[in-house]
């Protein structure tokens, strides 16, 4: 009788473990930049950031206008100058220039700060989508095959790729399961 408790007990030891071992892991992979790339409100976040790109891009060409104004002045009416007035104008062009260069550490600040504003809600959906579609699919971890231009994933069989799942999820049709759809239909009203 022990022997067999012991036996059973063993079984389903080895058996729990076989099975925590299936499920102890799954790896997927998807392409955030792609997906970001078919995301409708991209463009969108794309044009609000060009508009307040050239907002400082213009605030800055504006104060560097003044500053070649005001030294082209200084360069006219130099020789006419007191010394006094020359000092003057000089320390104005200093300042100006002090910041013009501000303005430049401002602006290069501003714009990553933006980027960031403008696509944090985009990735939070995105993200939303891609542990929806894992948890569905049963994936204990999902790397992102492209960041930034640098792969995340050094290799993936195809049959692990989420990004097509994650796409559906986000209610948009990938264009390679669009150009089959296409051509089957095209295909089909041929042989008819």
């Amino acid at each position: 009788m022990r022997n067999k408790l012991l036996l059973t007990l063993a079984f389903a030891f080895v058996l729990t473990n076989l099975q925590a071992k299936e499920k102890l892991l799954k790896i997927g992979y998807a392409n955030m930049s792609y997906i970001l790339n078919l995301l409708p409100e991209a463009k969108s976040v794309e044009a609000d950031y060009r508009s307040f790109e050239k907002q400082i891009k213009n605030r800055l060409e504006a104060k560097i206008g003044e500053f070649q104004e005001k030294l082209q002045a200084l360069d006219k009416g130099y020789e006419t100058m007191t010394e006094a007035l020359r000092n003057q104008k000089e320390a104005e062009l200093r300042e100006l220039k002090g910041s013009i260069e501000q303005l430049q550490l401002e602006a290069q600040e501003s714009l990553a700060n933006k980027h960031v504003e403008l696509l944090k809600p985009i990735y939070e959906k995105i993200q939303q989508a891609i542990e929806s579609v894992a948890k569905e699919n049963g994936y204990t971890h999902v790397f992102n095959a492209d960041a930034g231009g640098m792969s995340m994933l050094l290799y993936g069989a195809k049959e692990y790729d989420l990004t097509n799942l994650v796409l559906k999820k986000l209610g948009i049709t990938p264009p390679k399961v669009q150009e089959k759809k296409k051509s089957g239909a095209q295909g089909k009203g041929a042989t008819k």
